[in-house]
């Protein structure tokens, strides 16, 4: 059999090879032979880092996962494994249902009895008692290390990481001008302010060899800390002086005169939030570049640290289409708000508060009866009345009761939120707008405030999904409304058709199925009657092209 030894590398060379030579004697110690032991290490952050972020446990993992002939993982000390309660009780359950044995030296643990089918009493009350003694500790640190950098950026001294172009550090850890990267600063500043271009400027520093970057002019003109002070991350750190107050001032202002592209029109989504995946159940994020709406499990940052976990089967959709669906689709939720009752929509939302209210109240019930159930199983316990078996499946038990009541309160919660804001909305808009449009719903297609229109469209929609009927030919567009959130509206769009198509359901024939679902493009097929749109798309995003 093999076992793991988990190393959290350390800038302390000795101290890892220290480590790493006990871990070694320590598991053969326990009658593993050295060629059966595998090395997982990683220098990473315990403070800055999640478990799902350090590559040492995601390796550590992975090997188990593949390699069924793993039964062991050794660490040094407890920190290296977690620094909190709830992320070291998930590994420890990760350890259990893998059967996996663990082993710390420091203090010394064995986690579970020989066959691993429970926790050693003695070995799980020290393995909660130091993962709450570090996370306790972790605390500490983090404020310690908090002020630190707070005192340091006060005084001007060097805190670690990317020290800032135009300065070095002396031999007492202070930020010190750098006379040439300085002199460079201020030549960028004066000649922009005589009136060279950010774009000139920074060509001709680069073909001077005097700095590589092409955004290099842009950056130091957006840099306060030159001159002295600078608040950035909410610390006001002090830097020795480059350029004046005055001089950085007049140089911002000429830049807003300056910039054409003020406009952040480009970086408003509609749909920002409101897509959920079909298959994984993640939001959606828009990607400028590609003018599409993808799952962030499929594009974003998950699919960067674990590719085979990513999703596959998500359908993208162009930023324009939906945009301009969802912004249609709201208008006329607008509209039907406005003309009809007020009161009545506000009487609705009320009562769905209340109702949301006693759920949450019932919740809270649960985990009382919860927590009072646990107790009880501790005393049957440890007076003898169960087995230790019995005990580890109430526990598990409970703490899944504990989790889903939770997480339902939450969830509950933020909708009392929206609702709330709902409400709001409602009271307010309806004075403002009324009175300034006869016809209502032309005086919110004749809006052209971006930010306007975004906020009609994430006060009405509640939640979007797109489906491939015709992979990379036709996508159905459902969406859900917050006062009728279990019917959706249908659009079914065309993109290879020329020009492209844009229908909407207008009715459809219920063959015994009660409500939309995922399915329903199998289940009604030519069923649906769709008809086509009036409206035009609006392409606010353009896809830069080549030169």
């Amino acid at each position: 059999m093999k076992a793991i030894l988990l190393v959290r590398v350390s800038s302390d060379t000795q101290e890892y090879e220290e480590q790493k030579n006990d871990l070694i004697k320590t598991a053969i110690d326990k009658q593993y032979s050295e060629q059966d032991l595998i090395i997982v290490e990683h220098e990473e952050s315990a403070i800055k880092l999640t478990i799902d972020e350090r590559q040492g446990i995601i390796k550590l993992k992975k090997s188990i996962a593949e390699d069924k002939s793993i039964n062991a993982v050794f660490v040094w000390e407890l920190s290296r494994l977690a620094r909190n309660q709830t992320e070291g009780h998930l590994l420890k359950d990760f350890f259990f249902k893998n059967k996996i044995q663990f082993y710390c030296t420091h203090p010394e643990i064995q986690l579970f009895n020989d066959s691993i089918t429970a926790p050693y009493e003695i070995g799980d009350i020290t393995f909660s008692l130091f993962l709450q003694m570090t996370e306790s500790e972790m605390r500490t640190k983090k404020a310690r290390f908090h002020r630190s950098k707070i005192r340091n950026a006060k005084t001007g001294k060097y805190s670690g990481g990317f020290i800032k172009y135009g300065y070095t550090v002396d031999d007492n850890g202070y930020y010190q001008i750098k006379d040439d990267e300085a002199e460079l600063i201020r030549y960028v500043f004066n000649r922009y302010e005589a009136g060279i271009s950010v774009w000139k400027l920074n060509k001709e520093i680069v073909e001077r060899g005097l700095h590589n970057s092409i955004s290099f002019v842009n950056e130091t003109l957006k840099c306060e800390a030159y001159t002295g002070l600078s608040n950035k991350y909410g610390m006001n750190r002090v830097y020795p002086q480059i350029i004046s107050v005055e001089q950085f001032n007049r140089v911002k202002e000429l830049k807003k005169k300056n910039n054409k592209k003020l406009d952040k029109s480009n970086e408003i989504y509609f749909g920002k939030g409101l897509i959920k995946c079909n298959h994984c159940g993640a939001k959606y994020l828009a990607m400028k570049s590609s003018i599409q709406y993808l799952c962030y499990n499929r594009f974003g940052r998950e699919q960067k640290i674990n590719p085979t976990l990513a999703c596959r089967e998500s359908a993208s959709i162009n930023i324009n289409v939906l945009d301009t669906i969802l912004f249609e689709a709201s208008v006329i939720e607008e509209t039907y708000f406005v003309m009809n009752n007020s009161k009545d929509a506000i009487k609705n939302l009320v009562e769905q508060i209340n109702v949301n209210k006693q759920k949450i109240d019932n919740l809270r019930l649960t985990i009382e009866k919860s927590e009072a159930k646990k107790e009880r199983n501790n005393t049957m316990y440890f007076n003898g009345g169960i087995s230790e078996e019995k005990y580890l499946a109430n526990v598990k038990n409970v703490d899944a009761e504990v989790k889903e009541a939770t997480n339902a309160i939450v969830a509950t919660t933020n909708l009392n939120t929206q609702l709330e804001n709902r409400i709001n909305d409602i009271n307010t808009e309806k004075r403002d707008l009324w009175t300034e449009y006869r016809k209502y719903e032309n005086g919110v297609y004749a809006i052209e405030d971006l930010k306007e229109k975004q906020k009609i469209v994430q006060r009405h929609i509640k939640e979007v999904e797109i489906i491939d009927e015709i992979p990379n030919h036709t996508k159905i567009v459902m969406i859900y409304f917050h006062m009728n959130p279990k019917v959706p509206l249908l659009y079914r769009v065309h993109f290879k058709k020329i020009p492209q198509l844009i229908e909407i359901c207008t009715d459809f024939y219920d063959d015994g199925h009660n409500g939309y679902n995922n399915e329903f493009i199998s289940a009604w097929g030519n069923n649906i009657l769709w008809q086509e749109v009036d409206f035009k798309i609006e392409k606010r995003f353009v896809r830069n092209k080549a030169k």
